[in-house]
């Protein structure tokens, strides 16, 4: 509750369930707008900040692993409001199983047509949609890929 009686400061960070939720509003309503609508200049910046997001896990986990540390994909929904890593890692994994959910549903042939036509073809489009899937550190991703 964000209410002037509910005593949090207007301006005060999301906690990272008010983080999470908003989410998953805005990339539900993008996955709604792609199931019907999907033009390849919409796609395009989709895909981009997938695989940004993607490049930028694997970063993060060579310098761990190269610090000596272990690399772990934190858990968002128990913890406090934190980098900007992990909310794009949790926007990223949003938009992947949403690309994903619409790939596997009836009528898919103007989505693939237009993937196809970013990626190279429809062939391409699978391929990269799989390859970022099993590419993740995340175990639920990467198995969803396999």
């Amino acid at each position: 509750d964000r209410s002037a009686s509910s005593g949090v400061p207007p301006l005060a960070p999301l906690t990272a369930a008010e983080s999470l939720h908003v989410t998953a509003v805005l990339v539900g309503m993008t996955i709604s707008l792609m199931k019907h609508r999907p033009e390849e200049d919409a796609l395009r910046p989709y895909l981009s900040f997938i695989s940004k997001c993607l490049d930028e896990e694997w970063l993060s986990a060579d310098k761990k692993l190269e610090e000596g540390g272990a690399f772990e994909i934190v858990d968002v929904c128990s913890r406090k409001p934190g980098s900007v890593r992990e909310a794009s890692y949790v926007a990223s994994k949003s938009m992947l199983l949403g690309l994903l959910y619409l790939l596997g549903q009836q009528g898919v042939q103007p989505l693939l047509s237009s993937l196809g036509g970013v990626l190279g073809s429809p062939r391409s489009a699978v391929a990269w949609v799989l390859n970022a899937c099993v590419n993740s550190y995340d175990d639920e991703v990467r198995g969803i890929g396999i």
